[in-house]
């Protein structure tokens, strides 16, 4: 009987360590089964890891295309500046060679004016004087020849062949 229940002992205890060891068994499964739902993690993580370094070594090397283009294009800019710097001097000189063409042309128009009106006054009172002379020239020629002669010169009639 000693045995017996040395047995029944036994084999409660054997029971007991068996569903033990079948817990821990679960358990450990469910650890492998973690561990490698977490191994599948990390490779996905060190893949996406691997993709973000591709993209900041993309990204990195297209800073350097984006600086060196900024680089020529501030040179270029600047360049353009240097120009139009020229081009304004230049074109601030044409604008006062303009002025100053435009001042002795109206300066110029003005004295031709001026000349004209001269001219024409001129041409006025000569017009007039011929038209006065003309006048005296046919009263004079009317005038009997002696007082031409006493008048106007010795020669009588020299009024006429004027």
């Amino acid at each position: 009987e000693a045995a017996c229940a040395s047995e029944e002992r036994l084999e409660s205890h054997i029971g007991s360590l068996k569903e033990t060891l079948s817990e821990k068994t679960a358990i450990l499964d469910n650890l492998v089964s973690e561990a490698e739902t977490l191994k599948k993690k990390e490779k996905e993580a060190e893949r996406r890891a691997d993709a973000c370094n591709v993209k900041a070594t993309e990204a990195e090397k297209q800073l350097e295309l984006t600086s060196g283009m900024l680089n020529e294009s501030q040179s270029f800019v600047d360049e353009i500046a240097n120009h139009l710097s020229l081009l304004e001097e230049s074109a601030t000189q044409e604008v006062m060679e303009t002025l100053i063409l435009r001042v002795e042309n109206e300066t110029l128009s003005s004295t031709v004016t001026e000349q004209q009106r001269h001219i024409q006054r001129v041409s006025e009172e000569r017009k007039a004087l011929h038209e006065r002379l003309q006048d005296f020239f046919m009263r004079a020629s009317t005038l009997p020849d002696f007082y031409q002669d006493q008048v106007f010169c010795s020669e009588a009639g020299l009024i006429n062949n004027w």
